[in-house]
């Protein structure tokens, strides 16, 4: 790279601040669809933020729930047996959401259930799918494993999940959930908070005002 070119790249860089792997905010699915099990509360409410202090910078993985899980806020099942996953065990949950716009994505992040009084109902394992013609086909699970909703007296900021890499042209994503925190406190139900994920950006403006500044200097030499 000569001298006038490599100038260029920074003063472009510096000027228009523009990082190429820089995340935009968090987005939430358009549509929920509950496909296996029961909702004690109602699991329209995964793409909402009802009582999430949101901050300037909009949604992000740090904010947190102001108020316990309720039914304006979480999905919760109904409770079966002592242990939603042992004995008595309750229908597998599976939950699909839909994005009216193809995405594509490398985050998903997803807030746990988070009622103080029952931090054993929130999700601890889990996969999720993700599907380019809205659930004809999926793609090959990929496991994760949630951190706790409501932990040492507080709330807890969302888990992200990005162990997939990055998907492309998205239309429906499925969660399934295969176990819960039992050993705390409930365990008798298993649910969630929020779920978003992060839309990976546009290439970023610089790119292209790069490539026109190589050009002309390229056309400046002949």
């Amino acid at each position: 790279m000569t001298r006038n070119l490599m100038l260029l790249v920074i003063a472009l860089t510096m000027c228009l601040g523009l990082p190429v792997a820089a995340h935009a905010d968090l987005i939430l699915p358009d549509t929920v669809t509950l496909v296996q099990s029961s909702q004690f509360f109602s699991a329209q409410n995964l793409n909402k933020t009802t009582n999430m202090g949101l901050g300037a910078d909009g949604l992000t993985s740090d904010d947190i729930f102001t108020a316990n899980s309720s039914a304006s806020n979480c999905w919760v099942t109904n409770a079966s047996g002592i242990d939603y996953f042992t004995g008595t065990v309750g229908p597998t949950p599976i939950l699909t959401f839909t994005f009216d716009t193809a995405v594509d994505i490398d985050q998903l992040v997803i807030w746990n259930y988070n009622n103080a009084g029952g931090p054993g109902n929130g999700a601890k394992n889990g996969t999720v799918e993700f599907s380019i013609n809205g659930g004809a086909n999926w793609s090959t699970p990929d496991a994760f494993v949630l951190a706790v909703g409501y932990s040492g007296g507080a709330y807890q900021p969302g888990t992200v999940i990005d162990s997939f890499g990055t998907v492309t042209d998205v239309n429906a994503m499925r969660l399934t959930l295969t176990d819960n925190y039992a050993n705390l406190a409930g365990g008798d139900r298993v649910g969630l908070g929020t779920v978003a994920v992060n839309e990976v950006p546009e290439p970023a403006t610089m790119s292209l005002l790069v490539l026109g500044g190589v050009a002309m200097l390229k056309r400046r030499k002949r």
